[in-house]
């Protein structure tokens, strides 16, 4: 029969275990959630680009800022020159200063 220390020790021997378990299957899931909103993000920014390529063909200069449909917040900015870039970044003002943005047209309010 051990004695109380010896089970003692086993018993702390078997909480370090099962605590360096959980730990590593929580470093695990941290990395490998990293990884895909990494995955995602770099997705997202390509899409964003594609449309800002076509975009490109009918303004010269464009902000364009959105979500997606998991919430995650989309930009994309493109100006050939600081004069275009001081355009957009002075009509971005111009909307933050609104006081409310309009409603969306299929609105029914």
């Amino acid at each position: 029969m051990p004695s109380k220390k010896e089970s003692s020790s086993e018993e702390n021997n078997m909480k370090k275990e099962t605590r360096e378990k959980a730990d590593e299957e929580v470093e695990n899931i941290l990395k490998d959630t990293l990884k895909k909103y990494k995955e995602r993000k770099k997705i997202n920014q390509e899409n964003a680009a594609v449309v800002g390529s076509i975009i490109e063909e009918y303004l010269q200069s464009f902000l364009l800022i959105g979500y997606n449909y998991n919430g995650d917040m989309i930009t994309y900015s493109h100006a050939s020159n600081q004069i275009q870039a001081d355009a957009v970044n002075h009509a971005l003002l111009k909307i933050t200063q609104q006081r409310e943005l309009p409603p969306p047209k299929d609105s029914k309010q």
